[in-house]
């Protein structure tokens, strides 16, 4: 749907922060229900916490300009804020491995892809941003730990909002946490080298839960598209086309008859029963859509839905965190839709007055 997964702004905070090292049991896994463990390259899985305290008891400077190599990832984060989070992390969670704070993890499409074909290790262009929030509440991290694979390496750093390379106080005093081995990272993160590609946050040989089972009126909605690709297209849409509303996917749209007689009569809105579903593929020469957005008329207004081929409700990573895509108001789909609430019923692929 249009504007789907539009990138949303950054928040920036800029700040002395001191990043505290592991406790003796570093090299612990965090423990499974209790800490999502999300990999970001962050700090270790057992203890510490952020020192914000006086220059007499951390002397020297938190953070330092950061090396052009880390320059060079973060170029390639921006907007990552609006990427989508593992399922494993999918609200802040409170984190002792990192010192006690909230985390929220976010990959790119790169990962996204190694997520959906159980790729590992994950292929070079994989990034992973974690933010560290001081409480639950905020909307800004105090530090934001990454992951980011390059020449067959995870080249990892921990780093402030606003780029800032934090200083190491205790496992490599005095160095910039940045670069293909801070032990600040990767002392625990080596747990998991051999197994899971130095990750600990899901499980690169399982599926990822990124849907659930479908609502009662989403259930009942199914049937009704039953053999939805034998419909006709839309006459602006008769061939995939490549969209940065649907995250740069290839979408093709299909209507029922209900929308066809509304197209011939130029009625607006549609009547009760109109149906539109849209495939969209992650490239354009892909036997099999990644996922469906479906607009359902009933009862004057239209039902969305978000969804797996298979028919599972696909989760709101950004807007509604962590809510099923259904309904008659995921601002997922009406955030942007809207726009055309008024002019024409809520659609953009075709003008219904021509």
């Amino acid at each position: 749907m249009t504007n789907f997964f539009r990138a949303m702004s950054i928040a920036v905070a800029a700040g002395t922060l001191a990043w505290a090292g592991c406790s003796d049991d570093a090299g612990d896994a965090p423990p499974s229900g209790t800490d999502s463990g999300v990999d970001s390259g962050g700090g270790v899985d057992s203890g510490g916490g952020v020192d914000t305290g006086s220059p007499a008891d951390a002397p020297g400077p938190t953070a330092v300009e950061a090396s052009a190599e880390t320059k060079a990832v973060w170029a390639k984060m921006s907007g990552y804020a609006a990427w989508p989070r593992f399922s494993e992390n999918a609200k802040p969670a409170l984190s002792k491995g990192h010192m006690n704070m909230y985390v929220l993890a976010h990959y790119n499409d790169v990962v996204g892809k190694a997520l959906i074909d159980k790729t590992k290790p994950l292929p070079d262009g994989s990034i992973i941003a974690k933010d560290n929030f001081a409480k639950e509440t905020d909307t800004t991290p105090m530090v934001v730990t990454v992951m980011a694979k390059q020449g067959g390496k995870w080249y990892w750093f921990e780093a402030t909002p606003d780029g800032k390379v934090i200083v190491d106080r205790t496992m490599e005093p005095g160095k910039p946490i940045e670069g293909n081995d801070p032990k600040m990272c990767t002392a625990c993160h080596s747990s998991k080298a051999d197994s899971n590609d130095w990750v600990f946050t899901h499980d690169f040989s399982k599926d990822m839960a990124m849907a659930v089972d479908p609502s009662p009126a989403t259930k009942a909605l199914w049937p009704k598209i039953s053999g939805y690709t034998s419909w006709p297209k839309f006459p602006e849409e008769l061939v995939r086309r490549q969209t940065d509303q649907h995250m740069n996917m290839w979408v093709l749209a299909y209507h029922n008859e209900v929308v066809t007689k509304a197209m011939t009569d130029k009625t607006l809105p549609p009547p009760d029963g109109a149906l539109i579903v849209k495939e969209n593929y992650a490239a354009e020469t892909d036997a099999k859509p990644m996922a469906l957005t479906i607009m359902s008329k009933q009862a004057g207004k239209w039902y969305w839905l978000e969804a797996t081929p298979d028919g599972m409700t696909i989760i709101d990573r950004m807007m509604q965190k962590g809510m099923p895509i259904e309904g008659d108001n995921p601002t997922m789909c009406t955030g942007c839709h809207s726009a055309k609430a008024t002019t024409n019923d809520w659609l953009f692929i075709h003008d219904f007055t021509k």
